[in-house]
């Protein structure tokens, strides 16, 4: 039984934590954080943009795709880079969803060009988180870590930089704004110390962000928790909140996932 969990550990699962960043590319968890310099960035969205968000929010791949293209053509035109650079970012997070780690990088690299135009420190701070995820590689976490404006974006770089415990520090935890960027680090918190308090504060703040495959991602690493503590029970009783929490989104692969976990149980 014991082998059958580390089989599906190591391939069923990791598929369901990759099909979980829908939300990420939606939610703003890379965007700016109170008290932080006013940026020009959301400004001027173009309803063409906002369909392909929409698009790609129902699960509508196709069509988000083509209205991004739309987009792109569209700020080109009227040479608008910060509408460039929000269209190349959902790019570059599709591509991170879908492990194309050489296509993402690709549009990374156009994502840093932009940023040096613009000159925007938050522009800066998102191209550099997005570059370190693209190439796996800590020094870009740093360089953002330099246009980090405010305490709880310093938090998030030291949760990317492998130090959650620092990050967690940084935080106010009666604080509730910014639900997502504080589900993030709490969640990176619980995954270093497979913590059941830090995946539970995650899981209050994906819930204030209205973050179903957060939730249900976080209800799922708890019943993993308590399947290592020989919590048999609560494993099941978290796994299925996780079950119905994915179905409900529609996620039914992702629920199978965890419904085939449970049985190794």
């Amino acid at each position: 039984m014991k082998n059958c969990m580390r089989a599906l550990n190591k391939q069923s699962v990791s598929v369901f934590f990759k099909c979980c960043v829908m939300a990420n590319i939606l939610s703003g968890m890379l965007g700016g954080c109170a008290s932080a310099p006013v940026s020009q960035l959301n400004a001027n969205i173009s309803a063409t943009e906002k369909n392909a968000l929409n698009a790609l929010m129902l699960q509508n791949t196709a069509a988000g795709l083509r209205a991004l293209d739309t987009a792109q053509a569209e700020y080109e035109q009227f040479d608008d880079l910060y509408g460039q650079w929000r269209i190349q970012s959902v790019k570059t997070k599709l591509a991170l969803g879908a492990n194309e780690l050489t296509q993402g990088r690709t549009i990374a690299l156009s994502l840093k060009t932009l940023a040096e135009q613009l000159n925007d420190n938050d522009v800066s701070y998102q191209t550099y988180i997005l570059l370190g995820r693209t190439h796996q590689d800590d020094s870009y976490f740093k360089r953002a870590l330099d246009y980090a404006a405010t305490q709880l974006e310093q938090a998030s770089m030291y949760a990317y930089l492998g130090d959650p415990a620092r990050a967690v520090e940084l935080i106010d935890p009666d604080r509730t704004d910014y639900p997502a960027e504080r589900a993030f680090i709490y969640y990176q918190a619980g995954i270093a110390a497979s913590n059941r308090q830090n995946f539970e504060r995650a899981l209050d703040y994906y819930r204030l962000a209205q973050d179903p495959r957060g939730i249900a991602d976080t209800l799922f690493r708890l019943a993993r928790v308590a399947a290592k503590n020989s919590d048999t029970a609560s494993a099941i009783r978290y796994a299925n909140r996780a079950i119905k929490s994915l179905e409900s989104a529609n996620q039914l692969r992702n629920a199978a996932v965890v419904r085939d976990w449970v049985r190794t149980l």
